[in-house]
């Protein structure tokens, strides 16, 4: 398809009505997924999810050692 529409050259292309039906780009994104609680079963959750909640709690904890170092001065 790309190579029919280069090989046509971009002079034959329409323009299209913005007004119409407005830029996809534009679209309102569509509203999250409702967020599961946490669960340690691995029947097939979200893997996304899973990871996001892994790494906050990663954080979390890394950020609670962070704080005391935070305190000690460089020279």
């Amino acid at each position: 398809l790309l190579a029919s529409i280069q090989g046509k050259g971009i002079h034959s292309l329409r323009r299209t009505d913005t007004g119409a039906g407005g830029s996809p780009a534009r679209a309102t994104p569509p509203p999250p997924p409702p967020q599961a609680e946490e669960s340690s079963s691995g029947g097939g959750g979200d893997l996304t999810a899973a990871l996001a909640a892994a790494l906050l709690q990663r954080n979390k904890k890394l950020g609670d050692s962070d704080e005391e170092e935070e305190e000690e001065e460089w020279d």
